[in-house]
């Protein structure tokens, strides 16, 4: 298993820090940290801003201002003509240590399933809502909005 190091988040609060993959390159630990907001047409903001007040209205995220990691939402246009929001957390799956017992591979799993007369997929509509996160890890998951 990959060795993790910590590090301050930035030089004036080195109370702050977070663990990387001890692997990260000096020029990939620079880079880490200056993911900057990226702009979204009006029609994606909208979209963005629905989702983000319905989460905030379930109670399933929360609004914070002081944020020590930053990601940012990605819209892709779904089948039907409408957008779906993603978080691209590349910067942070960079730096976390890597997996050792890697998820299989979806065609594998499908593959599986031939021969059998019946088969079920559960739709898990917005199912990875209710996966509790560790306190000390939310922060991880800030990303930014208009």
């Amino acid at each position: 298993m990959e060795e993790k190091i910590n590090i301050a988040i930035h030089p004036e609060y080195p109370e702050q820090t977070v663990a990387i993959g001890s692997t990260l390159t000096e020029k990939g630990r620079k880079e880490l940290f200056r993911q900057k907001k990226r702009g979204q047409a009006p029609e994606r903001n909208k979209v963005i801003q629905e989702e983000v007040d319905k989460l905030v209205d379930a109670r399933i995220m929360k609004e914070v201002h002081y944020h020590s990691w930053l990601s940012n939402p990605v819209m892709v246009k779904k089948h039907d003509g409408t957008w779906q929001m993603y978080v691209d957390f590349k910067d942070l799956n960079n730096a976390c240590p890597k997996d050792c017992y890697s998820l299989p591979k979806i065609d594998w799993k499908v593959k599986s399933l031939c021969g059998y007369s019946f088969k079920c997929f559960l739709d898990a509509y917005k199912g990875y809502h209710q996966i509790k996160m560790a306190k000390e890890d939310e922060e991880k998951t800030t990303f930014i909005t208009s």
